[in-house]
């Protein structure tokens, strides 16, 4: 877990990574969000939370390398206009 955790920490830590989940859960409810949007939004979340995956996450060390990868790119894509959409809109809110 080297690299995730280097990557955590270089995200500002176990709380910024919340936060920006936080954020993508609000950028994918709002109602302005278009619908293709939300689907690669939801994919992505989707692909983490379900056990079926392209590597299972049972194969050690592997197993969860497919879920930061999507992730990865998911927020990559999105940070711009994440950013865009947390100007806008303020910080996440809190969870339901």
């Amino acid at each position: 877990m080297g690299k995730l955790g280097r990557n955590i920490r270089r995200a500002g830590g176990i709380g910024q990574v919340l936060r920006k989940l936080k954020l993508m859960v609000d950028y994918f409810r709002h109602p302005k969000t278009s619908l293709a949007k939300k689907l690669m939004v939801g994919f992505g979340f989707l692909y983490l939370f379900l056990p079926a995956d392209f590597i299972p996450d049972l194969v050690p060390l592997f197993g969860y390398l497919d879920d930061a990868t999507l992730a990865m790119v998911i927020w990559h894509l999105f940070s711009k206009e994440l950013e865009d959409f947390e100007k806008q809109n303020g910080k996440p809110k809190d969870s339901d």
